[in-house]
């Protein structure tokens, strides 16, 4: 009985270690693809994730994708933009997302508009 317990308690102890590790290496995993792709990465209780870019106008303006039904992929827009964004967004998003298939393309397009907008 008390080797049993014992072997409980080391393992208890291995999985707070391997916790411990685990979120340490997700948050460097956080940082490394936020300083080399320039988006926060942040995986939400809903499920979905949300994607903010180092260059957005404002803090708050992020996209967030989810998986609906049939695993359908929805991506939607928080935090709004000015009139002249959206209406570009809305242009983009046809153009890379619908005609080429591409959301790394789409988000790779949105980083280097908002890097060009902030050189202004």
């Amino acid at each position: 009985n008390a080797d049993l317990k014992q072997q409980l308690e080391s393992s208890s102890t291995l999985i707070s270690r391997y916790k411990k590790e685990w979120k340490r290496k997700a948050a460097e995993m956080r940082e490394v693809v936020y300083l080399i792709l320039g988006y926060r990465v942040d995986f939400l209780p809903s499920g979905s994730v949300r994607f903010t870019s180092m260059y957005a106008a404002d803090a708050d303006q992020n996209f967030v994708f989810t998986s609906g039904d049939a695993n359908e992929g929805i991506m939607s827009l928080s935090g709004g933009g000015s009139k002249s964004f959206l209406k570009g967004l809305s242009n983009d998003i046809r153009y890379w997302v619908q005609e080429q298939g591409s959301i790394p393309g789409f988000m790779a397009h949105i980083t280097m508009h908002s890097f060009e907008e902030r050189q202004k």
